[in-house]
């Protein structure tokens, strides 16, 4: 009696170790399968990146150099100024034209 009671623990107790070990190797499983789903997200997301970055990078082989371009809006304004001036002086010497 005092075994079969003894019997029956252990086997309820290795039932018990059998199912958290079950439960313990489901739970490893599906972390295994949300990190391999993780990693494969981030290699995507550094293939885009790495194109991304190649993309603009050829694009700023050919972009203009910031001093450079401000150099070239300072002799437009200087241009465009002067250009004002001559049609103001124009316009000047137009009216003294019509005034003879």
């Amino acid at each position: 009696m005092r075994l079969t009671r003894k019997y029956k623990a252990l086997v309820e107790q290795e039932d018990l170790l059998r199912r958290d070990y079950h439960n313990r190797e489901a739970d490893m499983a599906e972390k295994d399968r949300y990190v391999q789903q993780r990693i494969n997200d981030l290699k995507s997301w550094k293939a885009k990146a790495i194109q991304q970055i190649k993309f603009l990078f050829a694009k700023l082989r050919l972009a203009v150099p910031l001093t450079e371009f401000q150099g070239m809006q300072t002799e437009n304004d200087l241009l465009k100024q002067r250009n004002a001036d001559y049609i103001e002086r124009n316009s000047r010497l137009a009216e003294k034209i019509v005034r003879l």
